[in-house]
């Protein structure tokens, strides 16, 4: 009876130890799958992490490919505008435009000049002689030479029109050529009937 009695306690004793570690089985199973779940949301993390700083490398290498263009656009800009303004200062067309404020300019003098001394029918016979000769250039100085502010040159525009265009390829544009046996500023110097300069008959002392 008492070896019975000795074997019911073992069995309680081990029914309640199995219990016990059922139990923490279950809590430690709990506990495990928590970290699982842990470490997976950190791996998820991770990877979005290791995403965003892949997609901040490769954006902040496009900024450093566009800061390396821009940089090389400006070398080039440096180089173009100088050479634009030359090219547009020794052409045609630039000279052109200043024949039209000097013309009259030119034209006001020398009929200034002529008039000296001279009488003022004859003066006028004499410049309605010469060709080309108007004979209100002294009044149109200035509004040509207001106009130049606002003059357009083909060249210019043709520069302004190519900013999609490189640099390199905008250093190939030049302005127009002039025609052959034009002189942009030329003092009037033919008359209507020949090429001597008309007599003039000046006034007595």
């Amino acid at each position: 009876v008492k070896k019975l009695v000795t074997t019911r306690v073992d069995l309680r004793h081990n029914a309640d130890l199995y219990k016990n570690m059922s139990e923490r089985y279950t809590q430690v199973k709990g506990e495990h799958d928590g970290c699982v779940d842990k470490l997976q949301t950190l791996k998820s993390e991770k990877n979005e992490l290791s995403s965003v700083n892949n997609d901040q490398a490769l954006c902040i290498k496009e900024l450093e490919d566009e800061l390396a263009k821009k940089d090389s656009t400006l070398v080039y800009a440096e180089r173009l505008l100088p050479t634009a303004i030359t090219r547009l200062l020794q052409s045609h067309e630039y000279k052109q435009s200043l024949s039209e404020p000097f013309n009259p300019a030119i034209q006001a003098s020398w009929a200034k000049g002529l008039a000296e001394g001279h009488f003022k029918e004859d003066n006028m016979n004499a410049l309605y002689r010469v060709e080309g000769f108007d004979a209100y250039s002294d009044k149109k100085i200035y509004v040509e030479f207001d106009k130049l502010f606002e003059k357009k040159y083909p060249y210019v525009e043709k520069i302004a029109s190519g900013f999609r265009h490189s640099v390199a390829d905008l250093l190939k544009v030049y302005p127009a050529l002039a025609l052959l046996g034009k002189s942009p500023i030329a003092a009037p110097s033919k008359t209507r009937t020949g090429t001597s300069a008309p007599s003039i008959q000046k006034k007595k002392a």
